[in-house]
């Protein structure tokens, strides 16, 4: 992984993400040709939009991953929730032929997991861009191979097995965007640190934060079985719930500040 090596800068990696992506789409006719589940958009083709509305989905759910790996085992931990969330409605298929891959994927998280949250200076270890960055092509592609061929697994459904992720992707850009600041900076922004401002232990915000995975999975999951037409706008409306509860943490971070 030449990022971890030459810190490559986001310009660059970007690049080739794009071109890894158009390359994959090429080779495997992976891509998202339709699109949501109402009756007025289940049947849009997408045409030639497939394929850039594609690169734009794994690009951005790859960065989402790296972005939110900023703390002790939640990039890996939330990918776990996922790719369960995957599973509980792929497994029932015979034929379901990324069931192994995503198996090996959560037998090599765990012991992962282990080290990097409880190793000690001599045996820790860390995802890294190389794993965060693999991680999200993987799932991506899974993901949008899912939407298009499984059942019952909807778009929608993609976005509740990765809401953390993405609640805090979108919410860190639309923040960084309204106060001026280039959206590939890190700041601290991110869940993990403002719950860290609060003097929340890393153990203690990892499980509030994979948590908050699990419990939006399940949303989506009874959503999905029992109430489709309510999945989307839900989504949308905990969104909301969930950026103004940052905007909250910022503003009550910043009194603590000048308090100290």
């Amino acid at each position: 992984t030449c990022d971890d090596i030459l810190n490559l800068k986001a310009k660059t990696k970007l690049f080739f993400q794009i071109l890894l992506v158009f390359i994959t789409i090429i080779l495997v006719d992976i891509k998202i040709e339709n699109i949501g589940y109402f009756p007025i958009l289940s049947s849009l083709k997408l045409g030639y939009l497939a394929i850039p509305l594609t690169i734009i989905g794994v690009c951005g759910f790859i960065n989402a991953i790296n972005m939110i790996d900023g703390s002790d085992g939640v990039a890996g931990s939330l990918m776990i929730v996922a790719m369960i969330g995957i599973l509980l409605k792929s497994f029932p298929l015979e034929d379901y032929i990324f069931f192994y891959v995503l198996l090996s994927l959560i037998s090599a998280l765990i012991p992962f997991l282990f080290f990097n949250i409880f190793g000690t200076l001599n045996n820790k270890i860390f995802l890294g861009d190389g794993g965060s960055l693999f991680l999200g092509f993987i799932i991506g592609f899974i993901l949008v191979y899912n939407s298009q061929n499984i059942d019952g697994f909807t778009a929608t459904y993609a976005l509740w097995c990765n809401a953390t992720i993405i609640f805090d992707f979108f919410s860190v850009i639309i923040l960084r965007k309204n106060q001026g600041r280039p959206i590939h900076i890190a700041t601290n922004d991110h869940i993990h640190h403002l719950l860290g401002d609060l003097g929340l232990s890393k153990k203690i915000i990892l499980i509030m934060i994979v948590s908050s995975g699990v419990a939006f999975l399940a949303i989506g999951y009874l959503l999905e079985t029992n109430f489709k037409a309510f999945s989307f706008p839900v989504f949308i409306i905990l969104f909301i719930i969930y950026f103004f509860s940052k905007l909250l943490l910022i503003s009550n971070n910043k009194n603590l500040s000048k308090k100290l």
